[in-house]
């Protein structure tokens, strides 16, 4: 109840508070829920008198609900939210028609908790749309008294919702609820008359209320009607609220005008045309004589101009439309209309937004061009205009109406000579020149489309008008002399060219707004009018004429016709002895200062601005023109390198503008036009110094916010639009986003070329732009994108040539592009050709000793270098070192880059130690220089030429300190992604991988060298297959802590996708893969079973993979002869892979073809190895023993002792020579050795000599090597001491038997085998039966055999 008592009864008075009603009247809703769910504190069955109590409270709170639902709806509705309004009406009958509740509350409202509110009377609306719309389909205010009857709450409710309903587009339900409503009504009524014939005593206010809510009731429901297409229905219900209305006021009253009004519009659509005029006559006539009433009592004002007017308006419009399209008496009609255009006029004339472009000052508002000369007037346009747009459009649509009907009357020959239809003070003419409506209506038509903006229209307009005032005047000279009139005449003509100058100005038609300037200046200047008013008036047209020379790129007329402009502003304060400073004479200031900023004149364009702020600063009102001048002086700061403080002055303009136009997200670009212009350079600037800052982000987000208001205040075809759309291409360019940043210089270059022609200079920059993407591109799109950069330098160059000639510096450096696209496709004479031109056009410009001829000979050494011709690429640098060490000293950030390139040369020609210095004497010069973006570019790439000579020689601690410095500076200058962190990010996990060992820093290299390789290059580019390739290296690693086979599969199937069909990289990728699945069988199979489908299917996919990639080594050996010494010993290995697979799928399948298979394949590759073994290389050489090995295993299980023991003799000698010669595969080496000496006591065993002593001095050998590399509790281990413990019992030692098979059973049980697995039955079976052989010795070598 009290957040209800807050707002219940002044809500409807101040519509400024209707959303915080709407909160609290819905909280409210939520605390009676609240309250309706509290327990109640009684006993049910001991009070009686409780229950009785509590009950009533329950129905109590439900009918105050109903109340705040009333309230809540009623807010709703005035704040359009009709949907919401009619749920709350809806619920509050629901409520208030249930018959158990109505005592309840009648003692709620006898407690007065809502405060005396005034009883609900809504005046009748009448019908507001000039179209024949019925009135009274407007929003009223209103307030739900709490002193109404249940009935007639229930009434109010239904007639709200049908209103509601009304206003949503749903007329059938709006019917129902105002039909039910109007039963209701009549029915009280009735009731009342009863009750006043038995209660004489009773109030007759209560029945006139009642009768005034029937006829607003039936008013509303004869529009549903309507608006249903119902039209006799309506008229039925109109006329009964007529005969109410006509009984309650009387029938002059403005209510049974409004009817009256109603009923002209339904009868008009019932084609029942007479009647409808009747009507309309009659409302005219009440509407009139009530309006004059009110103008005898209240005086002329914007708060004056209330409903009255705007109905006159409706009815004459109506009568006008009338008039012309079904009596054809065109006279009549536009007597109708011109009266409601003149009634329009005034209203909008109150408003302060009428004309302001027809006089002295007009036009010059806010613009590209012309700060405006009275900034009150304009802040009051722009905040107006809006709210004016539909009083605007109506003038528009009657004004053209008025000039059809008139044309037709002259084309009859019926041309009206009416003299009661004078010039207004609207019209810019006296009473006493003789007038014709067409004049009036142009005049007025004019205004009407300036106000609108729509100034292609108005420019018309005036030009018509323009011819017919002359017609007009040659007519009446021809009747008499108006000598009088002269002036007259001439005045008026002069001030419609002057307006028609300035529309010409915002149409961008200079040369024709240039001309009337000129002939409004001659006329004025011999004027006899007013010192004081003719100097201001020239001072005008000169500012405007100064601000179109400006556009025409005419500066220096431009600023002649501003000093003239400020002269005369001199002498109009002259004659008022004003000394103090004018805000005319600021704007013409601003304007001195912006061409003094075009001239690059800073120091004189900030005391112009200076001048001005000391003006707008006195003024709050001139706050807009203060942005301009800040706009300015920001300018200033940006030419001076400034670019903080810029933005700080950007910043302040643009919040300014900002303020102006109201807020951010309410801002309408196409209200504001010229406003928007400004904000849209705002932000363009800013958007600029942040591309300088190099916070590319932020630049763009700018650009953008300009681009869009440009396109939206200028169109999409404006040149600005293609200057952003340049500048943010630049921005994209800068962030590796060539694709993109082509996308815009192709749309920006058609716009010029729209606008300025083929051959402009703009045309030829987006031109060499374009060139800069396409040859950006060439890493990704490669040769295409190359000869599209060298076309697009080409087409750029001709241009600049064609304008500037051979000698121009931008001509230059197209020669200098061009000159490295053609560099990039190996096209080395041209690109020579190219150097050589702009080399040859500095000289001719700045002289054999300037820094542009220095930087010439720079990039001419640079493509002599590629080239291979390092005497004349060092010639080139040396030149260019003198003039560097000359211009700037030796210390400079220039000069060290030519000694840098120079370190470059000498490692080419194979002089490390001197490309040494010279990389670590720039290095040096650059660590203490400035610490700018660049530098920190040039320092990285010193410190990672440094850190390859280091990687070169072997200072891989060095070398990695150097790279990782050098990462961190291309971090901070280019950022996480782009392509410069790509060379050094592979060299640090190279070093990592291969050198320190360290493959958690590796994987996290090659991981983001893959990601930069995505984001530059692409998904499917052969870089980011290399790194994922290389992923896959170090995941097939056993010595990684993050070994994982499965990674390493996905890492080399994913770089398999991206890889060249048919190259060798393409064929270690498949050797890869087959080798990770090799590994699988082999790890998983040592720790536990795999099926043997399992099996099956990773054998296949391993040997799929090797027969691809053998494949593809035989079609390359074919097509180009024998291949490199590198793919022969990949081609090896993928065979010996293969023989595994063999191999190890022999042992499940027991089928002797797999076994052919394994040896046909090992002596394939031992055939290979041993051509690669010649080059006395270690890696071969391990490969090769690798391989015999192999071999021995699968003769031994051939039987083929002799040969596999060969086989295993010169595997182990190859390993004893391997011995010592690589400490990081020591180990992998001496455990090879193992698995051969076990091989060989194997092979010695099963013999026919038997040689127990040979197999055992193998198995111990074997033993040692494997508790050195394994560990002593290892499964290899225990199948050694099985296999000496058979030899000791083939030597009858069962003793030493029984202790080492004891040994190996310990470590299989310790690795957690069973005795249900085959190697621990195996050593429980010998030692078994050796215990057989010490007791029954014949019986025991008949039953078994040890294994």
């Amino acid at each position: 109840q009290s957040l209800t008592n807050l707002y219940a009864h002044d809500y409807f008075t101040n519509k400024e508070i209707l959303p915080h009603v709407r909160e609290f009247f819905t909280v409210a809703l939520k605390f009676y829920d609240l309250a309706d769910a509290c327990p109640k504190s009684c006993n049910w069955e001991d009070d009686a008198d409780s229950n009785d109590e509590i009950f009533s409270e329950e129905k109590s709170l439900s009918s105050e609900r109903s109340l705040v639902l009333m309230h809540l709806a009623t807010v709703e509705e005035n704040a359009l939210d009709y949907t919401s309004a009619i749920g709350h009406y809806k619920e509050a009958v629901a409520i208030l028609r249930n018959p158990a509740l109505w005592r309840f509350y009648i003692s709620m409202l006898s407690g007065n908790h809502w405060g005396d509110n005034a009883d609900f009377d809504e005046s009748a609306q009448s019908m507001s749309d000039c179209n024949s719309e019925p009135s009274g389909s407007g929003i009223s205010s209103l307030s739900v008294a709490p002193n109404l009857s249940q009935s007639a709450q229930v009434t109010l409710a239904l007639h709200r919702m049908g209103v509601c309903y009304l206003n949503s587009g749903a007329y059938g339900s709006a019917i129902e609820c105002l039909r039910q409503a109007a039963e209701l009504r009549k029915k009280e009524l009735i009731g009342l008359c009863e009750i006043n014939s038995n209660n004489s005593h009773h109030a007759p206010n209560t029945r006139r209320e009642r009768e005034v809510e029937l006829a607003e009731t039936l008013q509303w429901l004869a529009t549903a009607y309507r608006e249903e297409g119902k039209p006799e229905r309506a008229y039925e219900v109109i006329r009964d609220c007529l005969i109410v209305k006509l009984l309650l006021f009387g029938k002059n009253h403005i209510e049974v005008g409004n009817v009256q009004f109603n009923m002209g519009v339904i009868l008009d659509d019932m084609s029942r045309h007479s009647e409808s005029l009747e009507c309309y006559k009659d409302a005219w006539q009440i509407q009139r004589y009530f309006a004059n009433s009110r103008t005898a009592q209240v005086p002329q004002s914007v708060e004056a101009f209330d409903k009255t007017e705007t109905d006159i308006v409706n009815t004459l419009l109506c009568m006008g439309n009338l008039f012309h399209r079904v009596v054809e008496d065109d006279k009549k009609a536009l007597d109708c209309f011109i009266e409601a255009l003149q009634i329009l006029e005034k209203v909008v004339r109150l408003a302060s937004v009428a004309s302001t472009v027809d006089g002295a000052k007009s036009l010059g508002g806010v613009d590209s061009t012309h700060i405006c000369s009275d900034p009150k007037s304009t802040a009051l346009k722009l905040a107006r205009r809006q709210e004016n747009g539909v009083i605007y459009t109506r003038m528009t649509q009657y004004y053209i109406l008025s000039y059809d009907i008139i044309s037709k009357q002259q084309s009859s020959c019926n041309l009206a000579t009416s003299q009661d239809i004078i010039f207004n003070s609207t019209s810019g003419f006296g009473k006493d020149w003789i007038a014709t409506p067409e004049i009036f209506i142009l005049t007025g038509l004019s205004f009407t489309y300036m106000a609108q903006m729509k100034w292609k229209l108005a420019k018309e307009t005036l030009k018509k008008k323009l011819f017919i005032m002359k017609k007009r005047w040659n007519e009446v000279c021809h009747a008499k002399n108006p000598l009088n009139e002269k002036v007259m005449f001439d005045e008026a003509y002069e001030l419609t060219l002057y307006n028609l100058a300035n529309i010409f100005f915002k149409l961008g038609e200079f040369k024709k707004a240039q001309r009337c300037y000129n002939d409004v200046l001659d006329a004025w200047k011999l004027s006899h009018t007013d010192l004081f008013e003719r100097a201001h008036c020239i001072a005008d047209v000169l500012h405007n004429k100064g601000c179109c020379l400006k556009e025409m790129n005419l500066i220096v007329e431009a600023l002649r016709c501003y000093e003239e402009s400020l002269k005369w502003r001199d002498k109009a304060d002259s004659v008022l002895y004003r000394t103090e400073f004018s805000v005319f004479k600021a704007n013409t200031w601003y304007h001195v200062g912006s061409i003094f900023l075009l001239q690059n004149k800073c120091d004189e364009a900030k005391k112009m601005f200076d001048q001005c702020l000391a003006v707008y600063k006195i003024d709050d009102s001139c706050k807009l023109s203060e942005a301009f001048v800040l706009h300015g002086i920001g300018k200033i700061h940006q030419l001076n390198e400034n670019s903080s403080t810029a933005l700080d002055y950007y910043s302040v303009s643009l919040q300014i503008y900002r303020d102006v136009a109201g807020k951010d997200e309410n801002f309408d670009p196409s209200l504001f036009k010229e406003l928007a212009y400004f904000i849209a350079e705002s932000y363009h600037n800013i958007g600029t110094i942040h591309d300088i800052q190099k916070h590319f982000d932020a630049a763009l987000v700018n650009y953008e916010e300009a681009l869009q208001l440009y396109r939206s205040n200028l169109g999409p075809r404006h040149c600005s639009v293609a200057i952003t759309l340049n500048n943010m291409g630049l921005v994209l360019i800068q962030q590796q986003r060539f694709s993109d940043a082509l996308l815009l210089f192709k749309e920006a270059l058609e716009i010029r070329k729209e606008q300025l022609g083929e051959n402009h200079a703009d045309v030829a920059q987006v031109w060499h732009n374009m060139g800069l993407v396409y040859d950006k591109l060439a890493s990704r799109h490669g040769q295409a994108s190359l000869t599209e950069a060298v076309d697009c330098f080409k087409k750029a160059l001709r241009i600049r040539m064609q304008i500037y000639g051979e000698s121009n510096l931008d001509v230059s450096n197209t020669w200098t592009n061009l000159g490295i696209s053609y560099t990039s496709m190996a096209d080395y004479d041209n690109a020579i050709g190219c150097f050589n031109n702009a080399l040859q056009i500095r000289i001719a410009i700045f002289g054999v000793d300037h820094i542009e001829v220095g930087n010439a000979n720079h990039n001419l050494g640079n493509l002599y270098a590629k080239t291979g011709d390092f005497a004349k690429a060092l010639e080139a640098y040396e030149i260019s070192y003198k003039i560097r060490v000359k211009a700037f000293g030796p210390e400079h950030v220039s000069v060290s880059n030519t000694i840098h390139n120079m370190g470059n040369v000498y490692y080419r020609l194979g002089d490390k130690e001197r490309a040494k210095d010279l990389y670590v004497e720039a290095l040096k010069m650059r660590d203490s220089s400035p610490s700018s973006e660049q530098n920190k570019a040039d320092l990285a790439s010193s410190l990672q030429k440094v850190a390859q000579l280091e990687m070169e020689f072997d200072k891989y601690s060095d070398a990695l300190a150097h790279f990782e410095r050098a990462l961190e500076l291309r971090r901070m200058v280019f950022g996480d992604t782009h392509l410069q962190l790509a060379s050094i990010l592979k060299a640090t996990a190279t070093i990592y991988h291969e050198y320190k060992h360290d493959y958690k820093k590796a994987i996290s290299s090659y991981t983001e060298l893959m990601r930069i390789m995505k984001w530059s290059r692409g998904e499917n580019h052969i870089d980011v297959a290399h790194a994922s390739n290389m992923l896959g290296y170090i995941y097939s690693n056993k010595n990684c802590e993050q070994y994982n086979l499965s990674m390493a599969v996905d890492c080399h199937e994913g770089a398999l996708r991206y890889m060249p069909s048919n190259s060798e990289l393409t064929a270690k990728a498949l050797c890869n893969i087959a080798i990770c699945y090799v590994n699988m069988l082999q790890g998983e199979g040592r720790r536990h079973a795999i099926p043997t489908d399992r099996i099956e299917k990773m054998t296949d996919k391993a040997i799929h993979y090797l027969e691809s990639c053998i494949a593809i080594y035989e079609n390359i050996a074919h097509v180009s002869g024998p291949i490199a010494p590198l793919e022969t010993s990949e081609l090896a290995k993928s065979l010996y892979y293969k023989g595994v697979l063999h191999m190890q799928f022999s042992g499940l399948s027991k089928n002797s073809q797999d076994d052919e298979h394994a040896i046909e394949c090992f002596t394939e590759a031992l055939a290979l190895y041993r051509e690669l073994l010649k080059n006395d290389s270690v890696a071969h050489a391990r490969a090769t023993s690798g391989v015999l090995q192999k071999l021995g295993m699968m003769l031994l299980k051939d039987k083929a002792y002799d040969q596999s023991l060969t086989y295993f003799q010169e595997a182990l000698k190859i390993r004893e020579q391997l011995q010592g010669s690589l400490e990081s595969v020591e180990k992998e080496n001496k455990r090879e050795m193992a698995e051969i000496y076990y091989g060989m006591g194997v092979v010695m065993c099963e013999r026919r000599d038997r040689n127990c002593e040979g197999a055992m001095e193998c198995y111990k050998h074997s033993l040692k090597i494997r508790v050195f590399v394994l560990g002593p509790h290892h499964i290899d281990v225990a199948q050694t001491l099985n296999n000496i413990g058979s030899v000791y019992a083939r030597m009858n030692n069962f003793s030493d038997a029984k202790d080492y098979w004891s040994r190996a059973l310990d470590i299989y049980r310790s690795n957690g085998l069973t005795n249900d697995d085959e190697k621990v039955k195996c050593t429980v079976a010998n030692m078994e039966l050796a215990n057989k052989l010490v007791i029954f010795p014949s019986k025991a070598k008949k039953n078994g055999s040890l294994k």
